[in-house]
């Protein structure tokens, strides 16, 4: 009980630090750096190749179409990982804020960490928030993790690694690619041993490793990420076999 006030307390003083003026920062220097990229790069004559027809606008329609469904699939998504607890107006504003917070923060920090205090915010215990979000990422790296190798299979690696003006292709983008593919299926395994097997480990193993000198620094965030780890396994494990 004194854990989940404490959780409950951190999950409030986080959400108290987030400001709209603060949002406004990172909008406005990444709109002033576009802007200028424009002015700098502009060029009139480069529209001249541009022809706009009915069957482009048909084509952005689709992409609009397509990105309409996959924000509809997260809410989908997130109502099942909830069990329905969230009502649809809820997970779609779980689901915007959590497009928007991954629109402008950086790619390598995400919109995961605030997302956690989204879904507490409707009425989730941290506890499951934690869950809840570790489960979604965890489904997005297990995606890449199948359709990358079925993207090689059907497809003519020559072309896919091409690059633009050069006939041969590049081989350097393949091993990039594949070293890539190597890094996201370690962290998936990684996290996947501890969400469903043993959390303590994981916790463990991430405490030593950030004890080392040089590494000091961002013990506190492993602990925290450990903590999270263990308390996503516990929710997880609750869940019968027909969850999966």
């Amino acid at each position: 009980m004194a854990k989940e006030v404490k959780d409950k307390e951190n999950a409030q003083n986080i959400a108290s630090q987030i400001s709209p003026w603060k949002m406004l920062w990172p909008i406005s220097i990444g709109l002033a750096v576009v802007a200028y990229l424009l002015y700098d790069n502009f060029d009139v004559k480069a529209f001249d190749v541009v022809q706009f027809t009915w069957n482009s606008f048909f084509w952005l329609f689709v992409a609009i179409l397509l990105m309409i469904f996959r924000d509809l699939g997260y809410v989908i998504r997130i109502r099942i990982l909830t069990d329905n607890e969230f009502s649809w107006l809820q997970a779609l504003r779980v689901i915007m804020l959590w497009e928007f917070t991954s629109a402008i923060t950086p790619s390598a920090v995400g919109g995961t960490g605030l997302a956690v205090i989204y879904v507490n915010k409707e009425g989730i215990s941290i506890g499951r928030s934690t869950a809840v979000v570790m489960a979604t990422s965890f489904l997005d790296e297990l995606y890449f993790i199948f359709m990358f190798p079925l993207l090689l299979l059907f497809i003519n690696v020559e072309k896919l690694f091409m690059v633009s003006g050069i006939e041969s292709y590049s081989s350097e983008f393949l091993v990039l690619a594949i070293v890539g593919y190597s890094v996201k299926f370690i962290y998936t395994a990684f996290i996947s041993y501890g969400l469903f097997k043993n959390p303590r480990v994981i916790k463990k193993l991430l405490f030593n490793v950030f004890s080392i000198r040089f590494l000091k620094k961002w013990r506190y965030s492993a602990t925290q990420a450990g903590n999270e780890i263990m308390d996503s396994s516990k929710e997880l494990k609750k869940k019968p076999f027909s969850f999966g």
